[in-house]
């Protein structure tokens, strides 16, 4: 168990630096984006203009319009927040949460808009632009989480553009989480549009409380199961050397498996980060560096197995031998197998 144990945890450290890279997210709006509230002969309206950054701190979006007045009871209030999310599993995305409320006659409206200003301002649909940024070629997901309620009197809705265009992969009002799979274009970058809809009007009954709300989160995570390949290489003197990998769960089960060992007799495992060619004594090599060798023993059809299980997530190369060793007479015998490589993107 203890051999195991070094042994996978030798394969970890040899493999992972091959980790993918984290992706990075820039967020902007795309298009105006305000909050407005009109009733009871009262307008209000907050806005920021096309390509406004969103970030952390101060760059925050938070945007708010508010309407409240006592006779007639009118109450309309609608607000915007943006802001990227901490990385996650190599991914990283954005929220995006709207809030509407409202308490007037069926004329009274507060929530989203797109307009760039007060006077003629609309509700309706605003969208923010993500660019993500990793590998070219990095293969993954953009992925969108939408929760929403439109209460009695509200409408809501999510739209996504991967591409930014102008083709919708989604347009929903439902709730749900839904996933594209993407391959990351030779610009190193993909621009994402997130459209955000939440408005409301009020029922005509000043003393119903009406309201919407809306979340967003969209991001991009790469796909974090490696594609590995076996291949033999080097020559054995006797036994033949060969392995099978499955990925079980989150999880690789890497099998090797040796024939032509000594019936019942040790072999000697061997895991390396990089290849040999170191000639023993008897004619037979050793075709790997030796980070790590695990003992294990030969059936009596002279069969052994090794087993390593990693993460599916691990890339990297490395190396594997194996060298059975039996006693003839008082004589310690060698000899040694092809190697094996293990290559994992």
């Amino acid at each position: 168990m203890l051999a195991q144990f070094r042994s996978v945890t030798a394969l970890i450290a040899l493999v992972s630096p091959g980790l993918a890279q984290q992706t990075t997210v820039v967020a902007r709006t795309d298009g105006d984006v305000a909050v407005l509230a009109q009733g009871g002969g009262q307008s209000d309206f907050d806005h920021v203009p096309p390509g406004t950054p969103i970030g952390t701190g101060s760059l925050i979006l938070d945007l708010s319009a508010r309407i409240d007045i006592a006779t007639p009871r009118t109450y309309l209030s609608a607000m915007t927040f943006a802001y990227p999310t901490q990385p996650y599993l190599d991914g990283i995305g954005v929220n995006f949460f709207e809030r509407a409320y409202a308490r007037g006659l069926t004329t009274d409206l507060c929530g989203t808009s797109a307009s760039p200003a007060s006077n003629g301002a609309q509700t309706g649909s605003h969208a923010l632009l993500l660019t993500f940024a990793n590998v070219p070629g990095t293969r993954g997901k953009v992925m969108l989480s939408f929760r929403a309620s439109p209460g009695t009197t509200g409408t809501v809705g999510a739209t996504l553009d991967i591409g930014n265009d102008g083709t919708l992969e989604l347009r929903t009002a439902q709730a749900g989480s839904f996933e594209f799979p993407v391959t990351m274009p030779s610009s190193g970058t993909l621009d994402v549009r997130v459209g955000n809809e939440c408005h409301v009007t009020g029922s005509g009954n000043v003393a119903d409380f009406q309201s919407c709300w809306t979340e967003i989160w969209a991001g991009f995570r790469p796909d974090r199961t490696a594609s590995c390949t076996i291949a033999s290489y080097g020559q054995g003197c006797g036994p033949l050397a060969s392995a099978t990998e499955a990925v079980v769960g989150t999880s690789r089960v890497v099998t090797f498996l040796v024939t032509g060992a000594f019936p019942r007799d040790p072999v000697i495992a061997v895991t390396g980060s990089g290849p040999l060619n170191l000639p023993l004594p008897g004619g037979c090599s050793l075709l790997s560096t030796v980070e790590v060798a695990v003992l294990v023993t030969a059936d009596a059809a002279g069969l052994a197995t090794h087993t390593m299980v990693v993460p599916a997530t691990l890339t990297g190369t490395t190396h594997h031998q194996f060298a059975p060793v039996t006693l003839q007479g008082q004589n310690l015998v060698l000899t040694t197998s092809n190697g094996i490589r293990v290559d994992c993107r």
